[in-house]
């Protein structure tokens, strides 16, 4: 019996966790009032610190490994917070939920790719399988039922920035795989975090100097910070 309730847990949280994600994709059209490099440095800053009590004892225990690991926390704080964190807000200002769903749901075939490029991992049949089944999904969806309407598809320039979050995300994914480490996934998120708020400050000020900042007195801002932190951030 404990294994069948480990096993529908592992099943709800496979089931929860896209749904959890898809929640950045609405915020990322919601939260239009936060400019977007501000909006991924709240997030992000916001998980480090949710995460640290927690890994707090082992940053410390750790500390020699964190002094090893920094230009790889640094390279993964910049795909993952920066990149794939505020250029989806910078595509959301002008692309559809849908379209960035549609368009994120290529990046596990950018997974396989980029793990057989640059580790040279094997290409299962299994894999082959779920390649297809992705594509085809995405087509299906923007077939609508007619393929004509494939020929007809037009991507805007919003699209265009979630294309490119979503390639760095599938890059993020295998690098955090694959590359070594000797921190645990939750301290390693933390640490990962921290530096991807690091990067995310310079480009979120340069925001407020040239365009807008956020607004600090509206309870919209943190509300969106604290979902985002909370729900794909931690969640997810």
């Amino acid at each position: 019996m404990p294994f069948l309730s480990r096993r529908r847990l592992a099943w709800a949280l496979l089931l929860l966790s896209p749904a959890m994600f898809g929640v950045n994709m609405l915020m990322a059209r919601y939260a239009t009032f936060v400019p977007p490099n501000a909006l991924a440095l709240g997030r992000w800053f916001l998980v480090a610190v949710l995460l640290l009590p927690f890994a707090w004892p082992r940053l410390v225990r750790h500390r020699h490994a964190l002094t090893r690991e920094w230009p790889d926390l640094v390279m993964l704080g910049a795909i993952g917070m920066w990149i794939c964190g505020a250029w989806v807000y910078i595509g959301g200002r002008t692309t559809p939920a849908l379209n960035i769903g549609l368009i994120y749901a290529a990046s596990p075939i950018l997974v396989v790719a980029l793990g057989r490029l640059l580790y040279r991992e094997k290409l299962t049949a299994a894999r082959l399988a779920g390649i297809a089944l992705c594509l085809a999904g995405v087509a299906a969806v923007f077939a609508r039922g007619r393929f004509d309407n494939l020929l007809s598809v037009r991507f805007t320039e919003g699209d265009l920035w979630i294309a490119a979050a979503s390639a760095s995300c599938g890059l993020y994914s295998v690098l955090l795989k694959l590359r070594p480490s000797a921190l645990d996934p939750l301290t390693r998120l933390c640490a990962i975090s921290f530096a991807g708020s690091l990067v995310l400050l310079p480009f979120a000020i340069g925001e407020a100097m040239l365009w807008q900042g956020p607004d600090f007195t509206d309870w919209r801002t943190w509300a969106s910070w604290l979902v985002l932190a909370v729900i794909p951030g931690v969640g997810a």
